[in-house]
């Protein structure tokens, strides 16, 4: 392989520049082009700002061998109750009043929903996760005095102390990991691990953005 590059390199070098550039190379026909309808449209990368949430939406057409592009602007991004929040531009929602939406967004024939919820307009819109998306977020707690981050401390309780999620508590399994499943709101949670024989571990993330943040635990001495 390296020789027949060397070989190419050389006959550029004969031939000139214009004769590599204007080498043909076929499309590989396995991977589909962004024609028609895609088959799948996904809503990413939510962004919880103040009072405005943007999410981008994607297509994909394919599987196996596919091709995925955003289509945020080319969209059709609806709220089935704008006084509550309000789709100002593509992409983006901004809260109104308090309660829960719909948002259905469009693409080519394909359809997504999810639900938004509004706690006042201060805060962002947030993205309310159902058992009905399949999803879950997980976080793992360690022993500082390990080596490593794995294995972790098994049996620790982690239970969310403040955010829209507060009350919600989980145990982490006998590698150290811990669990949260639908359903759940989005949006900025702080966390605290504990175990006997440990000092307490606090921390705080946003979740459906950074994932729930690592928990060290220390040993009583």
């Amino acid at each position: 392989m390296i020789r027949a590059l060397g070989v190419f390199v050389l006959l550029c070098a004969l031939g000139g520049l214009t004769a590599c550039r204007e080498s043909p190379v076929a499309p590989d026909p396995r991977i589909p082009p962004t024609t028609g309808d895609p088959d799948l449209l996904m809503l990413i990368d939510w962004i919880f700002g103040s009072g405005v949430t943007t999410v981008r939406a994607e297509a994909t057409w394919g599987y196996l061998y596919s091709t995925s592009r955003d289509v945020t602007a080319e969209a059709s991004w609806i709220s089935n109750a704008p006084e509550i929040a309000a789709v100002v531009a593509p992409g983006r929602l901004r809260s109104v009043s308090a309660g829960d939406i719909e948002l259905t967004v469009t693409f080519r024939g394909v359809t997504e929903r999810r639900r938004v919820r509004v706690f006042d307009t201060i805060e962002a819109p947030y993205l309310v996760l159902e058992s009905s998306n399949n999803t879950y977020v997980s976080g793992s707690v360690r022993d500082s005095s390990a080596p490593t981050t794995l294995p972790g401390i098994e049996g620790a309780i982690v239970e969310i102390i403040a955010g829209h999620n507060a009350g919600r508590a989980g145990i982490t399994d006998r590698l150290g990991f811990y669990y949260f499943y639908p359903p759940f709101v989005c949006g900025p949670l702080t966390l605290r691990a504990a175990k006997s024989g440990y000092r307490e571990a606090v921390g705080a993330s946003v979740l459906c953005m950074n994932g729930l943040p690592p928990l060290t635990l220390t040993r009583l001495e």
